[in-house]
């Protein structure tokens, strides 16, 4: 999941303020053959969309469609979807009534076909400029045959391919298509009369004229929903396609809510039908009835699709999405090599994976249940101060100093040792002349797991937070080495500890909190971004999990692409893990499994003394 930037970014915002969490997923591909998916349902709504980052390498026309589509998207969410759950029910229920006999599926496609103008012309009078973008989206379209008249001797048919033609040609203005109008107006004229054909057009101009910008609460959502669900009934029962009284259904299953809705549409009813002279379409010319009568008189071709479907999310047909895919398809391998070459997770990957990079970590009032006053006092562990001594011992063998006197170094020494820290005149005359440096990270799991509620005495978190501390501790004392200490969960990933940052444990037990999932993508990635932006010649980093990550495919590729870039990278399973777990990371990265948690402390440290 990732969030949108760009011209729509606005559209998600205003989506946020209706109190609706909206999920956009970036996709490597079109979203099962269309330009953009959204899911209408409150309690998961969302967005499928592909990259951004790819979408940024396509040619300018198709990056324009793509983000009409997205836009397009986003509007089903502001406009037809209900905010709440109930509301959403009654709208799902009175679509099963107003369909009377025709099939769910059939009404649900005619609902659909006169939506989208709807939805579309809303999100114009909101936002000005998205005509102009709209109009040649549509325009683009028909030249390329995915929304163009073509012959057809079924009613059902011939009835949605009018409604999809007259109601982006008339609204969007796009002229180029009056020919193609005319054609299947003319087709449908051999079912019905002309006067039935008038009615249904001005149906099409009372939905399409139906709601207004400011109507995203669920009580206006559902008012005019129903609204265009009353109407697209009776187009159908004016083509014989529906033999059900609508009315009078509705008004049994609905009740007084239905005849609510009814009189609510009064005001908008009236203004409807004053805008609609304004709106009235000029005679066509002779040059356009003769365009209409060639169309109509040519051979069947398999040139445009007649059921111009949503729900199929145009997955047949659609030549001009389909040149859009495999230009998608070309940018987004071009953006892989780019960052094999470099050694990168690819910006396309990165977009589906998510989340926030390197926040810093709130502080807060340590759990009592959890950290008791005197677990809060500077944590000891005893392979600290050994660890330090062989360190600073075989620094100091391998160290030249021009001025200064060995008793000053063996006073250095001597200090580490007894556990006191070395003065700094002294760090600053180091010279160490084969070791080229040392970069560390130790990345903890902060999942909800790592805490244990039955028993807060067990928790993993009491052993890894502090040994993490020790060690960023102790490396402060070492020259030529930096060291982090950071944590992931949700789709965030914090700094608990910076570079050369001394702070007391109670401050950074103050720091951590285990809750949220287990992204162990997201705490590789940004661990080796810092690791590779830092001087040492030796980067290690140490991951510290209990269990498996949300999206093994998406850790594995993460380690991979940090050990590409020469990274070491251990895993650390501390309170042990299943074998199916530990097989996802056999053969990619180094492994270490410490079912004990006792002795999860000389576990790292054994791992750290083998790289510096």
């Amino acid at each position: 999941m990732s969030a949108r930037r760009g011209e729509n970014a606005c559209l998600y915002e205003r989506i946020r303020l209706t109190d609706v969490i909206v999920k956009a997923y970036s996709r490597d591909t079109m979203p099962s053959g269309a330009g953009a998916y959204s899911v209408c349902v409150p309690n998961r709504a969302e967005v499928d969309v592909p990259s951004e980052s790819a979408v940024a390498k396509m040619p300018p026309e198709m990056r324009g469609i793509l983000n009409r589509l997205e836009g397009h998207e986003c509007a089903h969410l502001l406009w037809t979807m209900c905010k709440d759950m109930a509301a959403h029910e009654k709208q799902q229920q009175y679509l099963m009534t107003a369909a009377g006999k025709v099939m769910p599926d059939h009404f649900h496609k005619f609902f659909n076909i006169v939506e989208d103008p709807r939805i579309e012309r809303i999100l114009c009078d909101w936002k000005q400029g998205m005509e102009s973008g709209f109009g040649e989206m549509i325009e683009q379209f028909w030249q390329a045959g995915d929304m163009a008249y073509v012959k057809t001797q079924d009613m059902e048919e011939c009835l949605q391919l009018y409604l999809l033609l007259a109601g982006r040609c008339r609204y969007h203005h796009v002229d180029v298509m009056r020919a193609d109008v005319l054609a299947a107006r003319q087709d449908l004229m051999q079912y019905v009369s002309e006067k039935v054909v008038d009615r249904i057009d001005s149906l099409l101009h009372d939905v399409v004229m139906t709601g207004r910008p400011e109507d995203v609460d669920s009580a206006s959502v559902l008012r005019n929903t129903c609204h265009v669900m009353d109407c697209v009934a009776e187009m159908l029962k004016l083509c014989g396609l529906d033999a059900v009284d609508q009315s009078q259904q509705n008004q049994q299953s609905q009740g007084q809510d239905s005849q609510q809705n009814q009189q609510s549409q009064s005001q908008d009813s009236q203004q409807n039908q004053q805008s609609q002279s304004q709106d009235s379409q000029p005679e066509p010319t002779a040059e356009e009835q003769a365009d209409a009568d060639s169309l109509r008189a040519a051979p069947p071709e398999n040139k445009g699709q007649v059921n111009w479907d949503p729900d199929q999310r145009m997955g047949q047909g659609g030549e001009l999405l389909k040149n859009i895919a495999e230009e998608l398809g070309k940018a987004v391998a071009q953006l892989q090599q780019e960052a094999d070459r470099n050694g990168t997770v690819s910006p396309v990957v990165q977009e589906q994976w998510g989340g926030s990079f390197g926040g810093e970590c709130k502080p807060h009032k340590p759990d009592p249940d959890y950290w008791s006053p005197k677990s809060l006092k500077d944590y000891h562990p005893q392979g600290e101060q050994l660890f330090k001594s062989r360190l600073v011992g075989k620094v100091l063998r391998q160290t030249s100093f021009n001025t200064g006197s060995i008793r000053k170094w063996g006073k250095a020494y001597s200090a580490s040792v007894m556990g006191r820290q070395i003065p700094s005149d002294a760090m600053r005359k180091f010279r160490v002349q084969q070791d080229h440096g040392n970069d560390v990270d130790i990345v903890l799991d902060a999942s909800g797991s790592m805490r244990d509620k039955s028993c807060p005495e067990k928790s993993r978190m009491l052993v890894a937070l502090p040994v993490a501390w020790s060690i960023h501790k102790t490396l402060l004392a070492v020259p030529h080495v930096t060291c982090r200490v950071t944590t992931y969960s949700f789709d965030e990933t914090h700094v608990l500890l910076k570079q050369h940052e001394r702070v007391p444990f109670s401050t950074a037990a103050s720091r951590y909190t285990a809750l949220g999932g287990t992204p162990t993508h997201l705490g590789i990635t940004e661990s080796m971004q810092s690791l590779l932006s830092r001087p040492g010649r030796n980067k290690l980093m140490l991951v510290v999990t209990d269990g498996e990550a949300r999206n093994d495919d998406w850790a594995v590729r993460a380690v991979r692409t940090a050990q590409a870039r020469g990274i070491h990278v251990i895993m650390v399973f501390i309170g042990g893990v299943s074998k199916t777990t530990r097989s996802v990371y056999d053969g990619v990265c180094d492994c270490v499994d410490v079912p004990d948690m006792a002795g999860f402390e000389n576990a790292m440290y054994r791992q750290l003394a083998q790289v510096i």
